[in-house]
């Protein structure tokens, strides 16, 4: 009898102890680094944005971070309004888990005070936006390089659509649904309607986005068995995209005019404007837009 009693305080305290919910601990640093880098751009805690908030994610998907992996790497389409997600298979699968736990975490969190206070907008837009944007394709990107200084990135076409002194309208921005159209603020100094690299054939296929430190994206897109990567920066004033591309052995690129800056390519024999780069100088060129004085 003794020795049963004791297996019975034992069993009372192992069901005692499961019972108990476990303390979420803090943030993972690196999974929070992660996530900001690749998805913040488009998924804010409570705040609508291009993707469903943190909050929702959560909710959906509580206790099912494979879930939210598995729809990352190929994801459909559940909303017949808003942007749909780029694939973001180009982020390796343990990288993908450490982003979902870290997004389940952060949903967890959310207050109901914050909740409440979801009708207030943003002022200040991150300087890298997933938005439709006006004479672009609905998968579009609102690009600040600086306060005076923006441009709109068309991923159905791999390129900059148009260039603008000023910025994107934050309230349109956040109210924009596909019928509605942000606005931009400013001057167009450039616009395009063509892919700039020449000879290329087959559909752009946007396989996802990174953010750097500084805000700004490196795109990572396929055109038939051609891949690119497209990195942006801006500085002072100046503006410039670099590129890897694979798949070739030499490539024309037409350089855009741009009103107020002398654009110029860093590899490459440019004749009036078209740049032949080879194969070795594909690997690695920039295309600068320089201010002018």
């Amino acid at each position: 009898m003794k020795h049963l009693l004791m297996i019975a305080v034992v069993l009372a305290f192992v069901m005692t102890s499961q019972a108990k919910p476990k303390k979420k601990g803090k943030a993972d640093p690196v999974a929070q680094k992660l996530f900001e880098t690749n998805c913040l751009a488009c998924h804010d805690p409570i705040k609508m944005i291009a993707g469903p908030t943190l909050h929702e994610i959560h909710k959906i998907y509580q206790g099912n971070p494979t879930g939210i992996v598995t729809w990352a790497k190929k994801p459909g389409r559940k909303r017949t309004e808003g942007i749909a997600m780029p694939a973001m298979a180009h982020i390796a699968d343990a990288d993908l888990k450490l982003i979902a736990d870290y997004m389940l975490y952060a949903g967890s969190k959310v207050s109901r005070k914050a909740l409440r206070a979801n009708n207030i907008f943003k002022e200040e837009l991150a300087r890298t936006q997933r938005s439709f944007m006006p004479d672009s394709s609905v998968v579009s990107f609102a690009l600040r390089y600086n306060d005076d200084l923006s441009v709109c990135w068309d991923a159905e076409k791999g390129m900059t659509r148009y260039i603008w002194k000023g910025k994107i309208d934050p309230l349109s921005h956040f109210t924009g649904n596909g019928k509605v159209i942000p606005a931009i603020v400013g001057e167009v100094i450039a616009k395009s309607s063509q892919q700039p690299f020449s000879g290329l054939e087959g559909k752009i296929n946007l396989q996802g986005y990174k953010i750097n430190s500084d805000g700004l994206p490196t795109f990572f897109y396929q055109r038939g068995s051609v891949k690119i990567h497209e990195t942006h920066s801006g500085e002072n004033g100046n503006i410039s995209w670099s590129y890897k591309v694979s798949g070739l052995s030499s490539l024309t690129y037409q350089l855009p005019k741009v009103q107020g800056y002398k654009v110029s390519c860093d590899k490459g024999k440019n004749d009036n404007g078209l740049v032949l780069l080879n194969k070795n100088e594909l690997n690695n060129f920039t295309i600068n837009l320089t201010k002018e004085n």
